[in-house]
């Protein structure tokens, strides 16, 4: 989102923070891990100065349609079957067997999945759940961008 954006909608972009966090299986469990602000220490287990981007309405918000772009590119070098993953939005499979690097064609090469229709309302809950280390994938799946876009509700 360009910054003319927020500072034309009143916002100062200078107080505006983002915290994020991924989980993930491993052998020992489902661990946490929050990426937050250095100015407030290193402590990744936990969230740290989270501060909403907009007020909440005190109404319900409508569940609405979305167009969902996935943004992917092999940044750490795995081959051909060695990161492979399924992507589940709003708890339903909408790729089973992604492997970014056969599918993008070579290392840094972006590769975007675009979803129309996705139905939210308050939240969008998007899963990235890695294939059986048996069929040969290593690497953890990876996620490089999203991009929502609300659907016109009246064409």
């Amino acid at each position: 989102m360009p910054i003319s954006t927020l500072t034309d909608a009143g916002i100062d972009p200078s107080r505006l923070r983002i915290n994020c966090m991924v989980q993930s299986l491993t052998a020992s469990g489902l661990e946490s891990i929050f990426l937050i602000d250095p100015l407030y220490g290193a402590d990744f287990r936990r969230c740290v100065q989270f501060r909403r981007v907009a007020e909440r309405s005190a109404e319900p918000v409508a569940e609405r349609a979305f167009t969902v772009r996935l943004h992917f590119a092999e940044v750490d070098g795995a081959q051909p079957g060695q990161r492979v993953f399924d992507v589940a939005m709003q708890g339903e499979t909408v790729i089973e067997g992604l492997d970014v690097a056969a599918e993008s064609g070579g290392p840094n090469t972006a590769l975007i999945k675009e979803f129309k229709g996705v139905r939210a309302a308050e939240r969008l809950n998007i899963q990235l759940l890695p294939q059986d280390e048996k069929a040969g994938a290593i690497f953890d799946p990876i996620i490089c961008g999203v991009e929502l876009f609300e659907e016109d509700q009246n064409p």
